[in-house]
């Protein structure tokens, strides 16, 4: 009788269970560990082992995982194609069982790590005995939570990509993104989700970084974006006719109509009639030479068992590979050419009736390619033909009151190097308006020695076309980054000691949220209440401001509300001006979204000048108030000292309403007195 028959049961199922896990690691692919341990836990394969001939499309993929010259996976996708159970959890369950290392998941929102968990990971670890010996989970404990599950060498962990102190908190040898397009953009200013995922994985010489999901706007997709950088590999299958290799698309699907048919939605089209014309031999739509559904998934299957599993480069190799595939490639039953013809039937319906979000829906998730929205935005070379010949640091006849307004980034992969970047721009009767000056100072934010370099750059003077200098009325800074917000207080505060205009200001999103509103208190008394004379933070309504200004630019010549720029100020201002689109979001309301791989400083600049001005009411100013600015610059020895000339050329101060600054004119703002204007920088 053997020694383990003496065991109990339970201790049997220990020991077996024991040298599982303690047993020499096989050599073999994800490929191969999924077919051999992998079992199924959803689907109508529920409890069968993984099969990639199921999935054919991720063959390439997950070869491509186990390459060591490649660095980075980039697929992008559309929704049914079985990424997350083909290729995600069994890089996951490999890593588990074969190669132990930390694994970072990076998702959208916390919601969705604890979703992932509970309704996927979870799930598959119990279908799998391999995985179940390694991560128990019996009981919670600091080992086993929601987000976080350890096992012997390594742990997956899951975070939300809205927290940048959970992005950055861990090192990993295998970064996962899913579904990047949803991520957040810009973590409280230090970059991108998929940026600072990149920076957990560079540490490991073996590290590897996952990224994969569905595109989204064109201009605006984050994977569109990422898989310019990578070798853009697409899947070639053969005509089962003729041999010709091609990717399959869309566009090559025929139907055939029926004047007796009338759908609703479909009207004389039958979708049930849908085939494939090979784009060779299928030229002359000759039926007997389309494809059915069966023939086009053997040519798929075919395909994926070749030397290089279907796929092709068709961009330079540089340590990243990218993979295009989209669900003609799916050998789902869901996935056949009558479901296509149906689906992009209905979306051509909604969009002839004023509806494109199905349209949107069809492109992205059945074949994994980005939207185009229609934009009547004007087109970059049409703003670059618009550009004057003035030179910058000068105020052309019209622009009458400047504002400088100053964003402040502490740097990164996404933002670049630590500096300090704003625009000077002059303003005249109705809001019309003239870049005067893009203002960059390098330094970290948080030295003094960089404000001191501001101070500095403000100082240079403007000349106007009348004659004469024209002052900075009014200064404002962004201080909506929470690492650098008490830096931009402490310098508002000295500037503000010394008599100068300045204020700090903060982006506020959101529908109906005015350009300008009043402002909120920062200082205290001793009974808490707002200090008088204390510092006061200005929010900003960015969906509104960034309204007002793309129609803005829409508007050409001169007159209200005009924009100039002169054509020195580079193609970057004009880039990062039109660097946002509204979009519409999940809950169809449209919003402004960066386009990916786009600055938008010389945005935030537009919008907190045009804050700026309606702070100091220039749009409610009557016509005898800018004639006597006019006045003043063709006559600048009748201008009043330093103090004196700021009032004179600012609105009446808070206290005044506009009603009566309108109706008592620029002689009451002086009568109020005001604070110093910048150009007195050079005086001190």
């Amino acid at each position: 009788m053997s020694a383990a028959r003496l065991l109990s049961p339970q201790a049997r199922t220990a020991l077996r269970r024991a040298r599982r896990h303690f047993a020499p690691a096989r050599r073999m692919s994800v490929r191969q560990w999924a077919e051999i341990h992998r079992r199924m836990h959803t689907g109508p394969r529920a409890g069968n082992l993984f099969e990639v001939d199921e999935t054919p499309a991720l063959a390439g993929i997950l070869a491509a995982y186990q390459d060591s010259s490649v660095r980075e996976i980039w697929c992008q996708k559309s929704a049914q194609i079985g990424w997350t159970q083909g290729f995600v959890m069994n890089v996951m369950g490999y890593h588990v069982h074969l190669d132990p290392c930390s694994i970072l998941v990076i998702f959208a929102k916390e919601a969705a790590v604890r979703r992932f968990f509970r309704e996927k990971l979870e799930p598959a670890i119990r279908a799998s005995r391999v995985l179940l010996d390694r991560i128990p989970l019996d009981a919670r404990s600091a080992d086993n939570t929601q987000d976080f599950k350890r096992f012997t060498g390594g742990f997956i962990q899951g975070v939300g990509s809205n927290s940048p102190t959970n992005v950055k908190s861990t090192d990993a040898r295998v970064v996962i993104v899913e579904e990047p397009d949803d991520t957040s953009k810009n973590l409280a200013g230090q970059g991108d989700a998929i940026a600072l995922g990149r920076e957990r994985y560079k540490t490991y010489p073996n590290g590897r970084m996952i990224v994969g999901g569905t595109p989204t706007v064109e201009g605006l997709s984050k994977i569109a974006e990422g898989m310019k950088k990578t070798d853009q590999r697409r899947m070639f299958v053969e005509c089962p006719h003729c041999g010709h290799e091609q990717t399959l698309r869309f566009e090559q699907l025929r139907w055939k109509k029926d004047a007796l048919t009338h759908h609703p939605v479909y009207g004389t089209h039958r979708p049930e009639t849908a085939r494939y014309a090979c784009e060779a031999c299928g030229v002359d739509d000759q039926e007997d030479l389309f494809w059915t559904d069966d023939q086009k998934n053997q040519a798929v299957l075919a395909a994926s068992k070749r030397p290089d599993y279907g796929y092709r480069a068709t961009a330079p190799f540089t340590g990243s590979a990218g993979f295009y595939t989209n669900e003609l490639y799916s050998l789902f039953a869901g996935s056949r050419f009558e479901y296509f013809v149906q689906k992009w039937l209905e979306a051509k319906h909604a969009m002839d009736n004023g509806d494109d979000s199905l349209m949107r829906s069809f492109k992205n998730n059945q074949l994994g390619e980005t939207f185009e929205l229609k934009s009547d935005a004007p087109e970059i070379a049409d703003l670059v033909d618009r550009g004057e010949d003035y030179a910058e640091w000068t105020a052309p006849a019209g622009a009458l009151v400047a504002t400088c307004w100053i964003d402040v980034q502490r740097g990164g992969e996404s933002s670049g190097e630590a500096r300090l970047e704003g625009l000077i721009i002059g303003w005249g009767r109705n809001e019309e308006s003239w870049r005067i000056a893009r203002v960059v100072v390098n330094g970290n934010p948080l030295e003094q020695a960089t404000w001191d370099k501001l101070d500095a750059e403000l100082a240079k003077p403007i000349r106007s076309a009348g004659g004469g200098t024209l002052p900075i009325s009014l200064l404002g800074v962004d201080s909506g980054d929470g690492m650098t917000q008490d830096a931009v207080y402490a310098y508002i505060r000295a500037k503000q000691r010394e008599g100068r205009d300045a204020i700090p200001t903060k982006g506020e999103r959101g529908r109906g949220k005015p350009v300008f509103k009043p402002p909120k208190a920062l200082d205290y008394t001793h009974n808490d209440k707002a200090a008088k004379w204390g510092l006061k933070l200005y929010l900003i309504g960015t969906e509104a401001a960034k309204d007002t200004i793309a129609s803005r630019l829409k508007l050409a010549g001169h007159g209200d509300g005009r924009m100039h720029w002169p054509t020195s100020i580079g193609l970057d201002y004009l880039e990062q001006i039109t660097s946002e689109v509204k979009v519409p979001g999940r809950n169809g309301e449209l919003t402004w979204t960066e386009r990916a791989g786009r600055r938008n400083e010389m945005l935030d600049a537009e919008v907190g000048n045009l804050h700026l001005a309606r702070k100091l009411r220039l749009h409610t100013m009557p016509e005898s108030y800018w004639l006597d600015l006019e006045r003043q610059i063709r006559q600048p020895e009748l201008a009043l000292p330093a103090a004196g000339r700021l009032s004179a050329m600012s609105p009446a101060p808070p206290t005044q309403s506009a009603a009566s600054a309108a109706t008592a004119g620029p002689a009451a703002a002086r009568r109020v007195g005001g604070a110093t204007p910048f150009t007195g920088f050079g005086d001190r």
